[in-house]
């Protein structure tokens, strides 16, 4: 897992944080391999791969112990000056992509671990920023697959199943359910063209212009099934407020 890698490593670790909740032998292995991880994500330099890292640490940290703490210290200090440098108009750390919940939510996750006041407005702030445009009146309405800058007009097209499920996933972790199940609608027609994404055959690619996009692959899939699987279980991982304390004054955090 090299330090320089996008956002794959990070969602590994991620995976990896949730297999070490499985019994027996899977469990195990995935602690052993989160184990020898650690070191290697203070390195991450994308914004997505320290997010994702980040929410795995914060996942494994009962069970990592201090060198699970330390890396998600690093990581979530860092994440807070990305955050920390915005301007007041575009509240957020990089252009808008994909999965542009995540950064929020991690940051707001290591505020509460951490209970660092400045990471938990500016998490805030940024939601807000990312509600205006993201919801139009009563529908969750995805920024399209494609970059946006400060300044820029919202790309519509093409809407993406990991953007409802990215929201879905934040909207929870900030106790906003209402918003959480809008975003979890869109795939079944609450979006701007009406158009259900899921059928018999399981959920479909995205949102184009012309209607959706039938092609079924494996992120529309899981999109669908882990926005559900949240919405009824709670957010994976979850962060209980005040969790890391104990350990985190001994770091000097």
């Amino acid at each position: 897992m090299k330090g320089k890698r996008k956002d794959p490593s990070g969602r590994a670790l991620l995976a990896l944080s949730a297999a070490a909740h499985l019994p027996e032998e899977l469990g195990e292995a995935a602690r052993h391999a989160l184990r020898l991880s650690v070191e290697r994500v203070v390195g991450f330099t994308s914004l997505r791969g320290r997010v994702y890292a980040l929410l795995g640490l914060l996942a494994g940290a009962a069970e990592g112990g201090k060198d699970f703490l330390e890396a998600a210290h690093h990581l979530g200090r860092g994440l807070l000056a990305a955050f920390r440098e915005t301007d007041p108009d575009w509240p957020f750390p990089d252009a808008l992509t994909y999965a542009n919940h995540r950064p929020v939510e991690a940051l707001y996750a290591y505020a509460l671990a951490f209970r660092d006041r400045e990471a938990l407005r500016l998490a805030r702030r940024a939601l807000a920023f990312l509600d205006s445009l993201y919801f139009l009146g009563g529908l969750f309405d995805p920024v399209g697959n494609r970059f946006m800058h400060k300044g820029e007009a919202k790309p519509l097209f093409d809407q993406q199943p990991l953007e409802a499920k990215a929201a879905a996933s934040c909207y929870l972790r900030f106790g906003e359910r209402e918003k959480a199940e809008f975003a979890f609608l869109w795939f079944h027609g609450r979006n701007r063209l009406s158009a259900p994404l899921v059928d018999p055959l399981g959920p479909m690619d995205g949102l184009t212009p012309h209607g959706p996009n039938r092609n079924r692959g494996a992120e529309a899939l899981l999109s669908y099934l882990l926005a559900w699987q949240d919405l009824v279980q709670g957010v994976f991982p979850r962060v209980e407020e005040g969790m890391a304390l104990g350990r985190v004054y001994a770091l000097g955090g």
